[in-house]
């Protein structure tokens, strides 16, 4: 599946006034996305010692709603909640340190603690959430019965995340036997209770004909649907459908733009990366570098992966950048950092080359055996080169051509000319011992 169990910080409505503008006045204006006002209310009534008050303002500088992101600032505003027993404070604050956030260190034990106490109190969202914690393993390694156990609690007191959670659960068989169809009638269920994340999965399931038969229109609607209430990834596979056409659904680049466009607004950088790439080649439009280069950036800037891989690249190769393999290599290795599958073979030979620095074969072959293990056929190509070179520290020529012969496995019937150049050149020079040997290996790898 693409998407992960998610973490949710809810602002839960109210019912005392306290003042001209009341909690209540906040609540509906944070709903209706006038984050200014909602700001303005709960800073007055923060400062007349309204919990529920502190606890919105934690929401929106966490969030950097109507304000700046200010990640510790939310967390003062979120304690000074819990000191006062908001029990959504407790919720909010503990969701939050399960992991990592916005460089805030996650402390999965005070996570923990703060969900179980708002747990106590009654707060629904908290059991979700603690079943967010089990499964992903906070503190240590994942819990699926108990997070299954704690996203059923929620779900049966009228938790959609949780509805969620579970279908994720049996999408991916994670703590239960894989079971698509049953993906689908959770998902349904949440999507059904207005989980946008839950109307995305089930398009996705339902576009791919997981889980029961392929319905493209269905999975259009849920995608429509979880695309007004804001879902940057429904938007992006609407985007991707009318980009390239799709089972009668004809193709168009303009109206592709416009959702790629709502999925960039809606932090999807995977969205900006693709508007780059439209722009650069022309695909469809004028072709504008300058525009693409815009959007390769701004892709950058909100964590996708392959804009940081084109730029890193573009570097190395000064294409629409100046030539600069220091920064290629920093680029690159941000790339992997956020999983990108070639970025490793890519950095491996520049370390094997010597670009961006001193040549290093060890760290080279290092990165190529990791892009190899993440799936990429070019690493095995490149771990055979690098293995063959006479004379080299790591001149291993059987193993060399156990890669290749991996290498060709994994690119299946469309071989790229130059696999099969380096292989044979390679195969050329051993013995047919070797070459036995070598296939051996390869099974081993």
């Amino acid at each position: 599946m693409k998407h992960f169990s998610c973490l949710t910080f809810a602002l839960a409505l109210l019912v005392t006034p306290v003042s001209a503008q009341s909690i209540d006045d906040a609540v509906e204006a944070y709903n209706s996305g006038q984050y200014g006002t909602a700001l303005e209310y709960a800073r007055a009534l923060s400062n007349q010692g309204v919990a529920r008050a502190q606890n919105m303002l934690g929401v929106l500088y966490k969030n950097g709603e109507g304000v700046e992101q200010d990640v510790p600032r939310a967390v003062a505003y979120f304690e000074a909640a819990i000191a006062l027993g908001e029990a959504r404070a407790m919720a909010n604050l503990g969701t939050m340190l399960t992991e990592e956030f916005q460089g805030y260190p996650a402390d999965p034990a005070r996570a923990r603690a703060l969900l179980e106490q708002a747990m106590a109190l009654g707060n629904v969202g908290a059991i979700n959430s603690l079943g967010v914690w089990y499964e992903a393993g906070a503190g240590g390694a994942p819990d699926y019965t108990r997070a299954l156990d704690l996203y059923r609690q929620a779900m049966a007191l009228g938790n959609m995340d949780a509805a969620r959670n579970i279908g994720a659960l049996y999408g991916r068989g994670d703590g239960v036997t894989q079971d698509h169809e049953r993906a689908r009638a959770y998902y349904r269920i949440a999507a059904d209770g207005g989980n946008a994340g839950a109307m995305d999965e089930l398009g996705y399931l339902l576009q791919r004909g997981w889980g029961g038969p392929a319905d493209l229109p269905a999975a259009m609607r849920f995608y429509e649907r979880a695309g007004d209430l804001g879902d940057p990834e429904a938007l992006y596979s609407l985007a991707d459908i009318h980009f390239g056409g799709d089972e009668g659904v004809p193709a168009d680049v303009p109206r592709a733009i416009r959702y790629y466009e709502r999925a960039m607004d809606a932090g999807n950088g995977d969205a900006a990366y693709a508007l780059g790439w439209i722009y650069e080649g022309g695909r469809g439009v004028p072709a504008d570098e300058v525009r693409a280069l815009e959007y390769y950036w701004s892709g950058f800037d909100m964590g996708s992966a392959d804009a940081a891989y084109v730029l890193g690249t573009m570097s190395r190769d000064g294409d629409l950048l100046p030539e600069d393999h220091v920064f290629a290599r920093h680029m690159l290795e941000i790339a992997l950092e956020r999983d990108h599958d070639w970025a490793a073979n890519e950095l491996g030979n520049m370390w094997a080359d010597g670009r961006g620095g001193p040549a290093d074969p060890e760290r080279a072959e290092a990165l190529l055996r990791q892009g190899f293990a993440m799936g990429d056929s070019e690493a095995a190509i490149s771990l055979a080169n690098l293995l063959h070179i006479p004379g080299s520290t790591r001149h291993r020529p059987v193993e060399a051509m156990a890669f290749c012969i991996r290498g060709i496995a994994m690119a299946g019937s469309d071989v790229p000319a130059h696999y099969t150049e380096t292989c044979d050149a390679i195969e050329a020079q051993l013995s047919s011992e070797d070459r036995a040997a070598a296939l051996e290996r390869s099974r081993q790898l």
